[in-house]
């Protein structure tokens, strides 16, 4: 009785006829709860109707019936990245790619299908995108690269002239103001967009950081209009703090977790009035490594462990704890 409500479904599918086939799908489901075949069909529907987050939570109980059904997969893909869920539908896509060899064709053409909605001009499929106990990401590869490879090459989402940590840096100056909320001006749903980035809580900074960030919270509504609460807004400002770098916000280049002996660096391209940053690596980085990059230039580099520690805890809020600072605080704590 299931299969035959599913069939009938499916005719007023091919005729167009959403509603009619996704009540079908509704009644199939209910008669046969574990036939994850009728929930993706349902799923299927939803996308079409471009109710894209009950085609993804539909789509997860397909998922879970049939974890390596190459249409549920791909679908849930589609939802993620109607959603504009970009960096959750790629974290998807790579953990599948891992784990199923025999999907791998499937999964590079899904992930082809994000790179432009997600702005993105090239993503290695050698690497997963890893969720910390707090759900914080990071870049681990799952098989050797070579130096020099390209990882991801992505258009700058946010583009701005502006180094954190530079001379202009004074929480209470109008440059690093202006700054900041010209850079949150230009961004559309910026909630969305800054979802997976650092700090994703308020309890991620230094509480006096967030209280003195506060304190520019009405001046960027009423020059923004941003619909949203004051501590969203003061967390899309940290974000902005500690994610913008000379070349920008970048989706997926600051997912990237800092380390004063990194294995990565970025590099910014111009291309017909548009700015991509690209990583790369800068030297052969084995299976199980994780990516990092360096938050501070060449000069914070060369300071003692104490020097870079106490400038990526003012800038960064955060302790070092990078396999160079381990080495040469213990260097010194012995001499």
């Amino acid at each position: 009785m299931a299969e035959s409500l599913r069939q009938e479904g499916n005719a007023f599918f091919v005729a167009g006829k959403l509603n009619e086939a996704l009540e079908k799908y509704k009644a199939a489901a209910k008669m046969d709860p574990k036939n994850a075949l009728i929930f993706s069909n349902m799923a299927e529907v939803y996308l079409r109707q471009q109710r894209f987050q009950e085609a993804a939570d539909v789509i997860q109980q397909a998922l879970e019936l049939d974890p390596t059904n190459a249409k549920a997969i791909g679908r849930k893909a589609r939802a993620l990245t109607g959603l504009q869920q970009y960096v959750k539908a790629v974290e998807f896509l790579l953990a599948i790619h891992k784990d199923n060899p025999s999907l791998q064709t499937e999964v590079s053409t899904f992930i082809d299908d994000i790179l432009r909605p997600a702005k993105l001009q090239h993503i290695n499929l050698n690497i997963l995108l890893e969720r910390d106990d707090a759900s914080n990401l990071k870049v681990r590869v799952i098989r050797s690269l070579k130096s020099d490879t390209a990882i991801f090459n992505e258009e700058v989402i946010v583009p701005v002239a502006y180094q954190p940590g530079g001379a202009d840096e004074s929480v209470e100056g109008s440059v690093y103001f202006f700054h900041l909320m010209q850079a949150l001006s230009r961004v559309d749903n910026p909630s969305l967009v800054m979802a997976d980035l650092f700090p994703r809580r308020a309890t991620d900074v230094p509480a006096e950081q967030f209280k003195l960030h506060r304190l520019f919270v009405d001046d960027i509504q009423q020059h923004t209009k941003l619909p949203l609460d004051h501590d969203e807004i003061t967390r899309l400002l940290l974000v902005l703090k500690t994610n913008i770098f000379s070349s920008g916000l970048s989706r997926f280049c600051s997912l990237l977790n800092h380390s004063c002996n990194e294995n990565s660096e970025k590099v910014i391209n111009e291309d017909r009035g548009k700015t991509y940053s690209k990583l790369r690596t800068m030297r052969d980085v084995h299976d199980g490594e994780e990516l990092t990059i360096s938050y501070f230039d060449h000069d914070i580099s060369m300071d003692g462990v104490k020097g870079r520690r106490k400038y990526l805890r003012d800038h960064y809020f955060f302790h070092c704890e990078c396999p160079r600072c381990v080495s040469e605080s213990s260097s010194s704590s012995s001499s």
